[in-house]
């Protein structure tokens, strides 16, 4: 330790420690601020909510989001961005302060592709009555995959009666697990022809709604 040489008298010396420039009351410089981790980020409707571990001593965060460069100013550990452009794919990193100094970026989140998304669903069922057959038989559509997708596909597995082979598509197709975080809403009908169906001809007798 260094020592600071004073005259206290004519036959007295006093011996004052220094603190050396930069050090705090420890004698220590401070702890640089540790980069935040584990950032997550998920679409939700038309927007990309971001999330990530705290970091001991942080006062304030900033999010960016690449590409675009916008960004996000938070004293928690989340944020949203609504107005960023869809279709696009983007990672996030975060940077923790605590108003003197602040950390380096934090490892990108996973990527995350913004889709474009309606703003509720076409119907809110899975399962719809679309019409019925002459003979009042029922016809449904059935829905597969994001229900607030803007691509929608339609799949009719009979329209002749006396061609069954697109009916053992349609109930493979329903069979199927599709997830409702895919780009797209699959609807199937099984057959737009029941009574045909049910005697083999290729008449086709229904009835819409």
């Amino acid at each position: 330790m260094k020592f600071l040489v004073v005259a206290s008298g004519a036959l007295s010396l006093l011996l004052l420690p220094v603190t050396p420039a930069g050090a705090d009351d420890g004698g220590q410089p401070a702890a640089p601020l540790a980069a935040p981790q584990s950032v997550v980020a998920v679409q939700s409707g038309n927007s990309v909510e971001v999330a990530w571990q705290a970091v001991p001593g942080a006062t304030s965060y900033e999010v960016r989001s690449d590409p675009a460069g916008q960004t996000c100013t938070t004293t928690m550990t989340f944020c949203s961005f609504d107005s960023l452009p869809r279709r696009v794919t983007y990672t996030f990193t975060v940077t923790a302060s605590d108003g003197v100094q602040t950390s380096l970026a934090s490892p990108p989140s996973a990527p995350v592709r913004l889709r474009a998304q309606l703003a509720k669903p076409i119907f809110a069922s899975e399962k719809v009555l679309v019409g019925r057959s002459v003979r009042g038989r029922k016809i449904w559509a059935v829905r597969q995959g994001n229900p607030l997708a803007v691509n929608v596909l339609l799949s009719v597995g009979q329209m002749h009666g006396s061609e069954p082979a697109g009916l053992r598509v349609t109930d493979r197709l329903r069979k199927r697990a599709v997830g409702q975080d895919v780009d797209y809403q699959l609807w199937t009908i099984r057959t737009m022809n029941p009574d045909g169906a049910v005697r083999g001809t290729a008449t086709t007798v229904a009835a819409w709604t």
